[in-house]
């Protein structure tokens, strides 16, 4: 500044963020909520992931999150959703509340509100997203825990296995409708899809969505049908098979299930299968290809 020359800087005023869908200014508002006090349960949350097999890196992630675990504000303000049952209240419960003990209706047919003491089982697997690691798993817990201590349900934790499945890429990136990079399943023949999906890549990793490889399950499937369409006498042992494809399925190695179907039908496609074996192969294709038929079927 030269010589002799003063001013004021005006305080500056940072402008208010704005929500990502509509751009209006977000404020802090002082309300009354609803909380769960979880964090009563948060020892035996902790303990209890010693009696569950999880992948470490799920269980070290809800440790680190019970590190810092706070009551859960369950109360939402939005005019849909699932009552918060007391008279009077407009707020809403927040969806991880359902999505913590849905699975518990599953487990019978009955319409009756409560069930007697042992109709609630604890799941044998659960199957879910790595990014639920935390939040929902979590909560799902905590509610098992609190309906065990009232006597509701058996055992104290919901699940006796938990693992994660992979994510689909494409162009590099993970599938979502978000990045635009999404493929809709409608645009392709549902038992090609189930193939392709299975024979991507490892369950536990994902893979890389190609609409090039997609047809390569189309191939099969052809070969498959003119083979089993073209009968004869000839008939194939099919227990060493069936065995490993049960092995496999039951040790979620999808990939291998594909491939093994591709190897058996390399290794008797010069033969001409019998009526009985023919029904049994499709028998066990149908398994993961449902809509799999031969003309002659």
């Amino acid at each position: 500044m030269r010589a002799g020359q003063l001013w004021r800087q005006a305080p500056s005023r940072a402008a208010k963020p704005r929500t990502e869908r509509c751009g209006s200014a977000v404020e802090r508002r002082t309300m009354n909520q609803w909380s769960f006090r979880i964090t009563d349960y948060r020892d035996r949350l902790i303990t209890g992931l010693d009696r569950i097999d999880m992948p470490d890196s799920t269980k070290r992630m809800q440790r680190a999150w019970l590190a810092d675990l706070r009551d859960w504000c369950v109360s939402r303000q939005r005019t849909w959703g699932c009552p918060i049952p007391v008279e009077g209240e407009t707020d809403t419960l927040d969806t991880f509340v359902d999505s913590s003990f849905y699975y518990l209706r599953y487990l019978t047919d009955s319409d009756t509100e409560f069930l007697p003491e042992g109709c609630y089982q604890p799941v044998d697997l659960y199957v879910g997203g790595a990014e639920h690691a935390c939040m929902h798993l979590i909560y799902t817990r905590f509610i098992h825990m609190v309906l065990f201590d009232l006597g509701v349900v058996p055992r104290e934790e919901p699940f006796r296995k938990v693992i994660h499945q992979g994510v689909i890429r494409k162009d590099g990136a993970k599938m979502s409708k978000s990045k635009g990079n999404a493929v809709s399943p409608d645009d392709y023949d549902p038992d090609e899809l189930r193939l392709y999906l299975m024979f991507i890549g490892p369950y536990f990793e994902g893979g890389e969505w190609s609409d090039e490889h997609i047809t390569g399950q189309r191939r099969f499937l052809s070969r498959m049908r003119r083979w089993l369409e073209s009968r004869g006498s000839d008939r194939i042992d099919l227990s060493a098979f069936k065995d490993q494809v049960d092995h496999d399925t039951r040790a979620f190695k999808f990939n291998k299930v594909v491939s093994g179907f591709m190897e058996f039908y390399n290794r008797h496609k010069h033969l001409r299968p019998d009526e009985d074996t023919a029904r049994r192969i499709e028998e066990v294709l149908r398994v993961f290809a449902p809509g799999f038929r031969s003309c002659t079927h």
